[in-house]
């Protein structure tokens, strides 16, 4: 159906947001760090990212406002998902951050959120 890019430095979690979404016939790229998030981006095309904030060299709020300022980029729509509660007003500013899911997260929430973002893309 989709690429997904899953940008998260928790493997144990990448390993489950892969098992949800593929369910759902996704194809799923994952990348560890925020370094290589940017590069994935331009090199996967992905139709969605889900984005952590808190991440190892470049932190997601970073990366987000990044796509957000490159055309190339800036259609793609963002899923947050994040331990890190307190920043929905910041993130809800960028215009491509379309949902802010705290972690731990139910499935079903995720598989709702994903669907509804990749309808409202096309």
């Amino acid at each position: 159906m989709a690429k997904i890019l899953v940008v998260e430095d928790e493997v144990d979690l990448v390993d489950l947001v892969t098992f949800i979404l593929e369910r759902d016939k996704h194809s799923i790229v994952s990348v560890y760090d925020g370094e290589l998030a940017f590069q994935s981006v331009i090199r996967e095309k992905p139709d969605l990212i889900l984005m952590d904030i808190m991440l190892p060299k470049v932190d997601g709020y970073s990366i987000v406002n990044r796509l957000a300022s490159d055309p190339a980029c800036a259609d793609i729509p963002v899923i947050v998902l994040t331990a890190k509660t307190g920043l929905e007003d910041v993130l809800s500013a960028c215009k491509n951050v379309v949902k802010y899911i705290i972690k731990p997260f139910d499935a079903r929430l995720l598989r709702k959120t994903v669907q509804k973002a990749l309808s409202q893309k096309g």
